[in-house]
């Protein structure tokens, strides 16, 4: 089959983006880490205005797929190297621990703590939802062992219900809720798991040893990757300062694994145990 060419005027439609992003060319910062501290500890402008110019700027490149130089991959890495020593300073080591995996994990799955789920409002009222259904479920003799918040029957039920944010039922900043398809958004309070993972399906698989008393193992399990320019125009918010929150599109790190291969996506999962009846 013949290759087609591009097309001169596609041709000359990249060469303008291309040209436009030249524009806004910058002198890549050899440390990330020294302006981020910078506008932490000073609440500096002229090094957030650089960050933030930089990744605009990288942003550009990545959206017509033009070439990297080693120092612009580095920053991208240092970038995320950053985050690890930031999340820690203010009390996110989860997401700390997250950001540095994407870009010195290798893929490799990580295991995380338990503890910023079980504190969640919203996680804590749906294990409440989830265990009154599964004990209907139980004085009915039908099947309770595995349950995860998608389940379409667990979704009809009246305990669900409570979960939903209907006419603002539920205050997302101090609450949370559980959207119509089962997926929990964490309370925007929590910044410590907001940060880490802020949507996610939360699984139940129980025994009874005794009638009616029940021991069950919660586990959430999640993926962290980003989704391309083509897909979507997310992007994280990274604060630094109550002011200065550094912007940062989903599609430059999605890029940073699937054309520059200097970051890699992985799986990650929490687990733990109650008994309760």
């Amino acid at each position: 089959m013949a290759i087609q060419a591009a097309s001169p005027s596609n041709t000359q439609t990249l060469s303008q983006k291309a040209q436009a992003c030249l524009a806004q060319a910058v002198e890549v910062p050899g440390a990330p880490l020294y302006h981020m501290g910078n506008i932490a500890v000073f609440n500096s402008k002229s090094s957030f205005d650089l960050m933030q110019a930089t990744i605009n700027y990288l942003t550009c490149k990545a959206q017509i797929k033009m070439s990297f130089s080693e120092i612009e991959k580095t920053f991208l890495i240092e970038l995320y190297e950053s985050f690890w020593w930031g999340g820690h300073a203010k009390g996110m080591p989860e997401a700390a621990r997250l950001a540095n995996h994407y870009v010195n994990g290798n893929g490799v799955t990580v295991k995380m703590d338990s503890r910023p789920y079980e504190k969640s409002v919203v996680v804590q009222d749906t294990m409440k939802a989830m265990k009154a259904y599964i004990r209907d479920l139980a004085k009915r003799n039908e099947y309770f062992f595995s349950l995860k918040t998608d389940n379409p029957k667990f979704r009809r039920s009246q305990h669900f219900k409570s979960l939903m944010r209907i006419n603002s039922s539920r205050n997302v900043d101090t609450q949370g809720y559980v959207k119509s398809n089962g997926v929990i958004f964490v309370e925007s309070n929590h910044k410590r798991l907001k940060y880490a993972d802020n949507r996610f399906l939360l699984q139940s698989n129980t025994t009874m040893p005794q009638k009616y008393s029940f021991n069950t193992k919660w586990s959430v399990g999640n993926r962290y990757d980003f989704e391309s320019f083509a897909k979507s125009d997310k992007y994280s918010e990274i604060p630094l300062t109550t002011d200065k929150i550094l912007t940062l599109p989903d599609g430059l790190s999605e890029y940073m694994d699937s054309t520059l291969k200097i970051a890699k996506p992985f799986a990650y999962a929490a687990t733990w145990s109650e008994m309760w009846k």
